[in-house]
């Protein structure tokens, strides 16, 4: 499996030296884009989980004297997270003069356009997890498949089944987008905060994604019937 090392670096259990390094080297690769021309900002999102990650532990003790549920928390993180993903990424495609995609020239109407989005996706995320047991490896790659499904609505997904080879690309360029703020907020709270739920199952996976997809749906139905 392409990302299996990073599947087992990011378990609850004591990481192996090589998998440390392969996951750090990782999150540094991101910086390199603060130098690109144009500015590429888009992963800075998957450096900042990759360093919450390595310093959860310190990051929970900090987050464990807050007088809120672990959820609330959580929901709290993945919400600003989100938002902060989606500033970078408006900052990239701002730098690199691109149009569409439903991307604002003024930063304030853009965000706000968001605002909706991160906040359903938050809650979904917190509801999910209060009844399903995730490792941070698993909401990592649920969140990212959960993006590539649904970025440029579908137009990433369908890449593959038209350009195998470039379609690959598109998804493992979105992928560390859409599941690190998911996964930064749950490595704060899933070791310290509340015990994990027991229930587990194959189907947790899909019927994650197929929640967030029909909250999202849910909530966007009044812009539908619109027109939007």
């Amino acid at each position: 499996m392409a990302f299996s090392w990073a599947a087992q670096a990011m378990t609850p259990t004591r990481l192996r030296t090589r998998d440390q390094w392969l996951l750090a080297i990782s999150g540094v690769l991101p910086l390199f884009g603060i130098i690109d021309d144009p500015l590429q900002v888009n992963h800075l999102i998957y450096t900042l989980f990759v360093l919450v990650y390595f310093m959860r532990g310190q990051f929970a003790r900090l987050i464990d004297r807050l007088p809120f549920p672990p959820l609330l928390i959580f929901a709290i993180v993945c919400f600003s997270g989100g938002l902060l993903s989606e500033t970078l990424v408006w900052i990239s495609n701002t730098a690199a003069e691109m149009e569409g995609f439903g991307f604002y020239d003024a930063y304030p109407a853009h965000i706000t356009h968001y605002i909706g989005f991160y906040t359903v996706v938050a809650a979904a995320w917190a509801l999910t997890l209060r009844r399903w047991s995730f490792t941070i490896a698993q909401v990592f790659f649920t969140a990212g498949v959960f993006g590539i499904l649904i970025e440029q609505r579908g137009v990433i997904f369908l890449s593959f089944f038209q350009n195998p080879l470039l379609g690959l690309l598109n998804w493992l360029y979105v992928l560390p987008i859409y599941g690190s703020y998911p996964a930064l907020a749950y490595a704060l709270i899933v070791h310290r905060r509340w015990p994990i739920p027991k229930r587990d199952t194959r189907w947790k996976y899909a019927a994650a994604v197929a929640f967030l997809f029909g909250l999202i749906v849910l909530v966007s139905l009044p812009e539908i019937a619109a027109g939007g």
